[in-house]
C-alpha cells in the first residue's frame, strides 16, 4: 500500500518548517539587518515514497549579505512518517 499526503503529514511539515525558521531566527535577522532593503527566505518542500511512509525534507536558504553571488545559508530537515501512526512527544 503507497502512502498518502493527509493533514497529519502536511501537519508535521508545517511544524518543521517553523522549527526550522525558529533555528535560523538569529541569522535571518542578522542577514535583514546586514541586507538592509529585505531578505527572501526560500522554503523547500519535497516528498517522497519509504516503505515507512512519507519521507520529506524541507530545505530553507537565505542570503546573508549582498555579494555576488550572494552566500547564503541553507537548512534542512529529513524525516519519515505515516498518516495512520500514533502520535509521537517531540
Amino acid at each position: 500500500m503507497q502512502e498518502h499526503i493527509g493533514s497529519r503529514i502536511i501537519g508535521m511539515v508545517a511544524g518543521d518548517i517553523e522549527a526550522l525558521l525558529n533555528e535560523n531566527q538569529s541569522a535571518i535577522n542578522m542577514a535583514y539587518m546586514n541586507i538592509g532593503k529585505g531578505t527572501k527566505v526560500s522554503i523547500g518542500v519535497s516528498f517522497t515514497p519509504n516503505p515507512k511512509g512519507v519521507e520529506t525534507e524541507i530545505k530553507i536558504s537565505f542570503a546573508t549579505e549582498i555579494v555576488d553571488p550572494p552566500e547564503k545559508c541553507k537548512s534542512s530537515v529529513k524525516r519519515i512518517m505515516c498518516e495512520s501512526q500514533a502520535d509521537l512527544p517531540l
